[in-house]
């Protein structure tokens, strides 16, 4: 073998290395993440994992993940991970009475407010954000829109059949 061989697998064998060891990592930020066995909601479940936990990054399409953790591989939502380990929050929602939710009347509103009292902090709505899951600033813009009586007459009275 000559030396310009040697040099050359060494050098392979040194950038197998290097990527080998270059392995990308999220933390589970959700209670829990399901692993997929496709890029889509509703397939089956390969194993569900921890809020905290490790995941290795394999691939990424879109707005899925295929990570491995263990010996299980899948697919997680972006949404589910983050960069960083989660921090402990205190959700107000966990001091609810049981008996006091179950007549509830769920409504946009109401998971809005679950939201807000679970407490994402600006990370949080910045890494939703830049994902394309929510527009924070546009949503603020449309909680600013009011609208009158006048307005609402003049948009449903035609439809309604009326002058």
């Amino acid at each position: 073998m000559g030396n310009c061989t040697r040099v050359c697998l060494a050098i392979a064998v040194w950038l197998m290395a290097a990527a080998a060891g270059a392995e990308e990592f999220r933390y589970v930020v959700s209670k829990k993440a399901d692993l997929l066995l496709e890029p889509k909601f509703g397939t089956a479940v390969v194993i569900t994992v921890a809020q905290g936990e490790k995941v290795a990054i394999l691939e990424q399409q879109g707005s899925w993940l295929r990570v491995r953790h263990a010996d299980a591989r899948g697919w997680v939502s972006r949404l589910l991970v983050g960069p960083n380990p989660p921090m402990d929050k205190v959700s107000a929602l966990d001091k609810i009475d049981d008996a006091a939710t179950l007549n509830v009347r769920r409504r946009a509103s109401d998971v809005t407010a679950a939201g807000a009292t679970r407490g994402l902090t600006a990370e949080d709505r910045r890494r939703a954000s830049q994902e394309d899951a929510a527009d924070f600033d546009a949503l603020a813009r449309m909680e600013q829109w009011r609208v009158d009586d006048e307005e609402i007459a003049a948009f449903s009275n035609p439809i309604r059949g009326l002058p």
